[in-house]
């Protein structure tokens, strides 16, 4: 029944942010930015403060793990709702990310058996990924500085999260070695989307030279 009430926070929450933050065509991906800042920060204060029971008993349930747990079901559970009717009703398939459903699912998965383990509350850190999206939003012209932040926390974030989520599970064989093929999947997205921000990147810097080139041959054209 609790959980209920996690689910109704975040509808709320997104209601919020559409009706009185900013009006934008991005009102959902502000909102899942807005809840990844959130609840990575809840999750950075957790792992500091718990770090020395994540070491020794990382499957031993707290209160503020638990709602943390409960709070990424509840929103991965809405954000894949609304990805899936994205993508049943838009006509744009450019717009559709296959892999972020996938993704959630997964997590919904894992949220779901696992809502009660700390190690879970951690690895709500990985969301810092999305953490400062609402910046490139509502400031287009740092947009780039956003996308390069996206790039650093997964290199320096996500692979520290991943990496001592399996240091936490070295005591448990099967749990471990599940872990072991959960980190692959998700080392697998996070390698996908360095690959889209680098692409994305060289784009963007033969777009900036075309039009410098293109303007300096311009100038030069009024000069002679």
């Amino acid at each position: 029944m609790d959980f209920l009430i996690y689910l109704v926070i975040i509808i709320l929450l997104r209601y919020l942010v559409e009706k009185f933050i900013i009006k934008t065509n991005n009102t959902h991906t502000l909102f899942r930015s807005f809840f990844c800042f959130f609840i990575s920060t809840l999750s950075l204060y957790f792992s500091i403060f718990n770090w020395s029971n994540l070491m020794t008993k990382p499957l031993e349930p707290t209160y503020l793990s638990t709602i943390i747990n409960k709070l990424m079901l509840s929103y991965m559970l809405i954000d894949t709702t609304y990805l899936i009717n994205k993508y049943l009703t838009t006509i744009d398939m450019k717009e559709i990310r296959i892999e972020l459903i996938l993704h959630h699912i997964i997590c919904i998965g894992l949220y779901g058996l696992f809502y009660n383990k700390s190690i879970m509350a951690f690895c709500a850190l990985g969301e810092i990924l999305s953490a400062f999206n609402w910046i490139g939003i509502i400031y287009p012209q740092h947009e780039w500085s956003i996308k390069l932040f996206r790039l650093y926390s997964i290199l320096f974030i996500r692979f520290f999260v991943w990496i001592f989520t399996l240091v936490f599970l070295h005591k448990y064989f099967l749990l471990f070695w599940f872990g072991v093929f959960g980190v692959m999947i998700f080392m697998a997205f996070d390698c996908y989307w360095i690959w889209v921000i680098l692409s994305n990147y060289f784009k963007y810097k033969s777009y900036i030279k075309r039009k410098i080139v293109s303007k300096s041959k311009l100038i030069k054209k009024k000069i002679s």
